[in-house]
């Protein structure tokens, strides 16, 4: 069965008894994490030493069947266990159809990966099956944050102006997570309900919280110190590195595209309006100067350079944390 993310509360009574697993995929690395998380608190709400299994594709190769064996095995506390499989791909399609057809205990298998095509295995057989309960998170748009700002504001009984909510969603990266957390430092700071306002936000939120556009743009400046200083600043806010490679080769791929449009001709200024979010409309002159400053082969090298940092860091031979800053300053001295 297919939902939304912000359709689990509605189905924590089919999670507790009906469904016997779930999928969570996409590329919000951050949603996909909240969301598995809750689907985790839901199905074992006091889970115990051994309730919850971790496993990673890793565990499985000496031991394919041990999902199974997992799932099969009582808690010895007597509670019920959640086998969660991390990085799952498509082709452990097999592993989720033995599972809820062969699990003798009322175990819940719960599947984590990155974005999953149509066609995929894995997620063809999940969606197929009425037993499995499968969420795709996506980057929220900027309609669904300002439908998230706009319903907490009113619950909490105050406002923000329009350029409050712009300023907000800038600097939260697009991030329900930070986002969800800077409201509730704002309501806690808010007790005389007053409305903010944008030099409001600008004090409350400040540079306290790094978001990756600052990452971005001070690399794509090639600013040497503010990239490795925004990038210290997100890790140690718990930033997943591979997360972080994922959105500057993002956007290095828009700047590429973006240039090929230059190039075509088209108006710097509308090409930097597609290349950002609509709330990110303070960045555009920045862009325009990267879009006249990158030329094509450097960009394509960035992005080289990008993506086998990516396989490093998966391959687990070296450190993810030190991969990640040695080529991003390596591409501010390009």
């Amino acid at each position: 069965m297919k939902a939304k993310p912000y359709q689990i509360d509605a189905l924590v009574p089919r999670l507790q008894k009906e469904f016997a697993a779930a999928l969570v995929f996409g590329t919000d690395a951050a949603g996909i994490q909240e969301v598995a998380k809750k689907i985790q608190k839901i199905v074992i709400p006091k889970a115990g030493a051994f309730s919850v299994v971790p496993l990673t594709p890793a565990d499985l190769k000496s031991t394919p069947n041990r999902v199974l064996e997992e799932a099969n095995t009582p808690d010895l506390m007597g509670g019920r266990r959640l086998i969660w499989l991390k990085e799952a791909t498509a082709s452990h399609a097999d592993i989720m159809s033995d599972f809820v057809q062969k699990r003798q205990t009322d175990a819940f298998l719960l599947m984590t990966a990155d974005n999953l095509t149509k066609s995929a295995a894995l997620r063809v057989e999940s969606e197929m099956n009425p037993n499995i309960l499968v969420i795709a998170c996506y980057p929220p748009e900027v309609m669904d944050l300002r439908r998230i700002i706009q319903n907490f504001t009113k619950e909490s009984g105050f406002e923000l102006t329009p350029d409050a909510i712009d300023y907000l969603i800038q600097n939260t990266d697009d991030n329900t997570l930070i986002l969800k957390n800077e409201l509730n430092k704002i309501a806690l700071w808010n007790n005389d309900k007053k409305c903010i306002t944008l030099d409001l936000i600008q004090c409350l939120v400040g540079s306290g919280t790094v978001n990756t556009d600052t990452l971005i743009q001070a690399l794509a400046n090639r600013q040497t110190e503010r990239t490795l200083s925004a990038l210290n600043a997100l890790l140690l806010q718990g930033e997943n590195p591979v997360t972080l490679v994922r959105a500057v080769a993002r956007y290095f791929s828009n700047l590429l595209k973006g240039v090929d449009k230059l190039e075509a001709g088209e108006n710097p200024v509308d090409i930097a309006k597609k290349i950002l979010k609509p709330a990110q409309f303070r960045l555009e002159e920045s862009v325009i100067t990267q879009l006249r400053s990158w030329s094509k082969k450097a960009l394509l090298q960035a992005h080289h350079s990008l993506l086998n940092a990516e396989i490093q860091m998966k391959s687990g031979v070296l450190d993810p944390e030190l991969v990640l800053k040695q080529s991003l300053l390596m591409l501010t001295k390009k």
